[in-house]
């Protein structure tokens, strides 16, 4: 049996938040999103979805899988597997070991720091990419695990007249809120100019002999 290094997480949604759908509902939309939104080839074994992804923070590939338990509420357990992240270590500690002038204990103690370091942001990384993925299947339009819109903010985002992210009122030449300075969407907007008041107006052109050697004023 292979060497393997697997973390294991766990993200809960009540029936509410995934519409009351049975279990194999729950898969079925959990594998179409990996498929097709993620781009990820994918494994359907029963209850189990196996897929290998490269979103990591050197492109690496690595296994994940998925599983659903649906009671009280619905849990969606994903693990991965950081083989990956073992041999790329070795390589990089033989590598620095070749061409290293430290000492073997300096060396020891670099390899030590490097392992905990790299171990550590690659998990939190990881388990950030896979936690996006669920969320992102069943409430998408989410901002985040407990942050929600309130009223007033949803009223900011429907009035072009006020900046949606702070209420600050607006004209059609803000590109940038004054308030708090966000990038505002002009995209959608038209502006209608209006040329009448050019109608009526009159150029008038006056003739100068420029002479040779003068100078301009």
């Amino acid at each position: 049996m292979p060497f393997e290094f697997k973390i294991k997480r766990k993200q809960v949604f009540t029936q509410t938040e995934v519409c009351g759908l049975c279990r194999s509902d729950l898969i079925t939309k959990l594998s179409e999103h990996l498929q097709y939104q993620e781009k990820l080839d994918i494994q359907q074994e029963g209850n189990r979805i196996v897929c290998h992804s490269n979103k990591s923070i050197l492109y690496y590939n690595y296994k994940s899988v998925f599983t659903i338990e649906k009671g009280e509420n619905v849990v969606v357990w994903y693990e991965y597997n950081l083989i990956s992240v073992f041999k790329i270590t070795v390589i990089m500690i033989l590598f620095a070991a070749f061409f290293s002038k430290f000492s073997f204990n300096s060396l020891l103690i670099f390899s030590g720091i490097f392992i905990v370091v790299f171990f550590a942001f690659n998990i939190i990384y990881i388990n950030s990419v896979l936690k996006n993925m669920i969320l992102n299947t069943f409430i998408p339009d989410r901002l985040n695990v407990d942050e929600k819109l309130t009223e007033e903010q949803k009223e900011w985002i429907r009035n072009p007249k006020k900046c949606p992210a702070c209420g600050e009122e607006i004209s059609d030449y803000n590109f940038i809120c004054p308030e708090c300075g966000i990038s505002i969407n002009k995209r959608n907007r038209t502006k209608n100019i209006n040329l009448s008041d050019f109608f009526d107006v009159k150029f008038k052109y006056k003739y100068v002999k420029k002479v040779k050697g003068q100078k301009k004023s």
